[in-house]
């Protein structure tokens, strides 16, 4: 189940990081279009965002203590104590596992036009693929 998990999970991200960089790496490609920047609105949700995410970061343990420790208390239904860190205090199986699933989505992000490639085969191998089932 754990190692389910992990390569899941890595190849989640080997996907994510692929529709994330990939269109911004390789040969400039002309378009029919000049290209623009977007609007400001367009902006501005994500760096809403960005900005929450990084205020909460830095003030980890008050997030912890104020947000995430009661909400899990009421949902458990008795009193449960949450102390969040920036970086970790001590390494445990939980984080040794997500550097494994990172770095096992980086080399599969890394290798990404191999590993679509060898699916290609397997699929055409076995002449049907996942998608068969939405086809019919």
């Amino acid at each position: 189940m754990t190692l389910t998990a992990v390569g899941g999970n890595a190849l989640m991200l080997a996907v994510a990081f692929a529709v994330a960089f990939k269109p911004f790496l390789g040969p400039k490609v002309e378009t029919p279009k000049h290209a623009h920047e977007g609007p400001v609105l367009l902006w501005l949700g994500p760096l809403t965002l960005a900005l929450l995410g990084l205020a909460s970061a830095l003030v980890a343990h008050w997030t912890g203590e104020t947000l995430i420790g009661p909400m899990t208390s009421a949902i458990v239904g008795d009193g449960v104590t949450s102390t969040l860190h920036l970086f970790p205090d001590h390494i445990a199986e939980p984080l040794i596992l997500s550097l494994i699933t990172v770095g096992l989505g980086l080399v599969a992000f890394w290798q990404i036009d191999g590993l679509r490639f060898i699916i290609a085969r397997i699929l055409t191998a076995i002449g049907w693929g996942p998608d068969r089932g939405l086809t019919r």
